[in-house]
């Protein structure tokens, strides 16, 4: 009667990429610990975009000043350093997906304001090496990326950046989200969820849920919204309906957009989120996708930490034919993402790596069949000749 089920859609990959709501939310607060959330001054930010939007605000970076970032990255690193009016400076990496501390060095001017060092996969940066080396003034500001590793514990001052930022969305169900960790209690400029955005924010995380077949119970209620909203007897006009005299929106919905708070949705995620179940699935799934693709001769594993106690972001294939096995892993909608839209730089490795490096996803959230199917497909494609 309403159509296709709201778990179908052509347009999504086979399996979700980043955790959406299952099982591992409890009615109860788990007693958690071990994660970036320890430290003290914790903001909730929309996004991991967003807090290094408010880390570099919070540092008064403004127009003309530098801030160096890798010149392996995701547009996310990059966005909030032009929205501000600085300028982009890019580092190199090793092949081993360290930064380049040489080249950081050799890269600061009087007009650098802040440094952006990221945990590439959960690979662990060497921050007290970096000050040490660089001998870096209290003007320039780090601020450590761990989007990538929410689970690293705090630090003392010397090993850890003046600001440290997480992304919450990479490993919770939860549509938005991310935190800022800053050195004192305030954090200007942040603005609440309306009620309307509040319900949205949930809405979000059940139909993401849905979309990928769990909360099968509740998936006809999404059906039907979407057969009313297809429906022409109930169609309208979203602009025409909005109220004649409404006060003009900005322009800058980016702006917009980041300055907002995370939603209580993710906030009561995250606080029912069970990390320790969370971490031992994630690391399962991990050692289980190496292990199935070890034998592969198309695709390199070195980068990926093999230690038991590793808590993995998502796992590291560098294909060795990309032009060609990259096309066909797309085409079969599995869930792989690649940074290939990085700015210009002279760093010959991160050029390699944007078309070469493939993150599989290893979330919690991911069944047994999916995995099993998701690591035999990869097999298929690199088998291609």
């Amino acid at each position: 009667m309403f159509g296709l089920s709201a778990s179908q859609d052509d347009n999504l990959p086979l399996m979700p990429a980043l955790p959406v709501l299952g099982k591992g939310i409890s009615l109860f607060k788990p007693n958690n610990s071990g994660s970036i959330l320890d430290n003290e001054y914790v903001h909730a930010v929309s996004s991991g975009g967003a807090a290094i939007y408010f880390a570099l605000k919070s540092h008064q970076v403004q127009t003309g000043d530098e801030v160096l970032i890798p010149a392996y990255h995701c547009p996310a690193m990059v966005e909030p350093v032009i929205e501000l009016g600085a300028v982009p400076v890019f580092f190199s990496i090793t092949e081993s997906i360290k930064i380049d501390i040489d080249d950081i060095a050799s890269k600061i001017s009087n007009n650098t304001k802040a440094i952006l060092i990221p945990h590439f996969f959960g690979v662990h940066q060497d921050i007290a090496k970096l000050k040490q080396i660089c001998n870096l003034p209290k003007t320039i500001s780090i601020i450590e990326d761990c989007a990538h590793a929410f689970f690293m514990s705090p630090v003392k001052d010397e090993h850890s950046g003046d600001y440290i930022i997480g992304s919450l969305t990479k490993f919770f169900p939860t549509h938005d989200g991310g935190v800022l960790i800053s050195r004192n209690k305030l954090l200007e400029g942040l603005r609440p969820l309306s009620f309307k955005q509040e319900l949205k924010a949930i809405y979000n995380v059940l139909h993401d849920a849905v979309r990928f077949g769990r909360l099968k119970t509740i998936a006809w209620i999404f059906s039907v919204i979407s057969w009313f909203k297809s429906s022409p007897s109930v169609a309208y006009d979203a602009e025409s309906s909005q109220p004649e005299h409404e006060p003009e929106k900005t322009n800058n919905r980016y702006l917009d957009e980041i300055s907002l708070s995370a939603s209580k949705a993710c906030k009561y995620i995250i606080a029912h989120a069970d990390f320790k179940s969370i971490i031992q699935k994630r690391q399962q799934n991990y050692h289980y996708i190496i292990n199935e693709l070890a034998g592969e001769d198309n695709i390199d594993l070195s980068l990926n930490q093999l230690r038991q106690d590793f808590i993995p972001y998502m796992v590291i294939g560098r294909l060795l034919n990309p032009q060609k096995h990259h096309p066909l892993l797309i085409s079969k909608k599995l869930p792989i993402w690649r940074w290939e839209n990085i700015y210009p730089s002279d760093c010959e490795i991160s050029k390699q790596y944007s078309q070469s490096i493939i993150q599989i996803p290893c979330h919690q959230q991911l069944s047994s069949q999916e995995l099993a199917n998701m690591v035999a497909t990869i097999k298929i494609c690199l088998q291609e000749d």
